[in-house]
């Protein structure tokens, strides 16, 4: 499977590169809307992960039109940042700390050190060594630090992410629903 990832580089010019990275699954990220699928599927079966315990997520351009791309035209926003960080977080909780895709994700801080802008026409990766986090009896605090990487291997950005997970039984009585 290929994924088209569109990036508006100015008013006129549109840049679109096909890559063979696999969007991760809706569920996952906890979104209803594969539009706004920003981060690649992460594969276990390989020596970063078995030999390094390291996890590589591509991250995508959203589309075109949509509300993330609003604002400056060569740079990424924050907010795309903080998106793309948290669906990372999101697919490394389920798929590597395994996670059932059940259990509730609520992100309780985050900090972001940017090292530099990130050019909206490259492409970028988040490398995060995940564990299962400190459980609480009732939920566990998951803190990954995901290092953001350009094309090029020059380090862009790392977003520290404070997360509770819970099963689903818990975050309703937390909601009181």
């Amino acid at each position: 499977m290929k994924a088209l990832c569109v990036a508006q580089k100015n008013n006129d010019d549109i840049l679109a590169v096909i890559t063979d990275m696999i969007p991760a699954r809706e569920e996952y990220l906890h979104k209803k809307r594969s539009e706004n699928v920003m981060v690649s599927d992460i594969d276990l079966d390989n020596d970063d992960y078995r030999i390094h315990n390291l996890v590589k997520i591509n991250i995508f351009s959203p589309p075109v039109n949509h509300i993330i791309n609003d604002g400056d035209t060569h740079c990424r926003e924050i907010l795309y940042i903080m998106e793309t960080s948290r669906q990372a977080m999101n697919i490394v909780a389920h798929k590597a700390a395994r996670f059932p895709v059940d259990f509730a994700m609520m992100q309780l801080g985050v900090k972001i050190s940017m090292q530099q802008p990130l050019d909206s026409t490259r492409s970028f990766t988040f490398h995060v060594r995940p564990d299962k986090g400190e459980n609480f009896g009732k939920f566990w605090l998951f803190k990954p630090e995901l290092k953001l990487f350009g094309e090029n291997g020059g380090h862009g950005a790392t977003c520290t992410i404070l997360a509770q997970v819970s099963e689903p039984y818990y975050y309703k009585s937390l909601r009181q629903e």
